[in-house]
């Protein structure tokens, strides 16, 4: 998908655009599996927006999507190591 600019715009559309967080987190997992360079800032926005919500932030770490993709060996943080959802 790295080579597709057009799909990828896409895919910053839906996630910008979208009116709902379901299709928000679509896009975001479609950004990480993919290991677009976009992914970084659409996390933090994601976790700007949803930021007092734990159980959207959850879903936010257990994404499909989010498994470290081709060269990228950085470790993922789990539930309870992420901001905002120390219990």
């Amino acid at each position: 998908m790295r080579g597709d600019r057009a799909a990828v715009e896409r895919i910053l559309s839906r996630f910008h655009e979208a009116d709902n967080m379901t299709d928000r987190l679509s896009a975001l997992a479609i950004m990480t599996q993919a290991a677009l360079p976009e992914r970084q800032a659409a996390l933090e926005a994601f976790y700007d927006r949803y930021r007092g919500d734990a159980l959207v932030l959850e879903q936010m770490v257990r994404a499909p999507g989010d498994r470290p993709g081709a060269g990228d060996s950085r470790p993922r943080q789990g539930p309870a190591e992420a901001p905002g959802l120390q219990r």
